[in-house]
């Protein structure tokens, strides 16, 4: 009986504690392989000595626009009452439609990992080709 009470005790500390803690958003599978890609050029070209360039695969395949030197690329997030548009236009995040709690911004891929981190981001889907034409 003990090892039920204490069983239960454990499993209720740690759904709350759990609940209260901020984790990171989660991605699409997308998402993942072009930050994983991102990060990979990055640091490739870092050693190499070279300025910091994405492979036009790469750029085709997620419409990535290079602006002011910078990569953006759109996506669709998912927020919940914790973070608001001020939160994120200060990462330079574009806010561009919102219906209820997914919305559509653009994102400076050098903060990415801001936006993941967020306390208010749940779920990221940066947009990609379906098929080519």
């Amino acid at each position: 009986m003990k090892n039920i009470f204490l069983f239960n005790l454990l499993f209720t500390i740690s759904v709350v504690y759990h609940g209260c803690a901020a984790s990171p958003a989660q991605l699409s599978t997308q998402t993942q392989m072009l930050i994983n890609e991102y990060n990979m050029q990055k640091e490739k070209q870092k050693k190499e000595g070279i300025p910091f360039t994405l492979p036009p695969k790469l750029i085709d395949e997620y419409n990535i626009r290079l602006i002011d030197n910078l990569y953006f690329a759109d996506a669709l997030i998912t927020v919940n009452e914790l973070i608001n548009e001020f939160q994120l236009n200060r990462f330079g995040i574009q806010v561009h439609s919102k219906i209820k709690t997914i919305w559509s911004v653009t994102i400076p891929l050098d903060k990415i990992n801001s936006l993941i981190n967020s306390e208010g981001v749940e779920f990221i889907d940066i947009g990609h080709k379906v098929f080519k034409r």
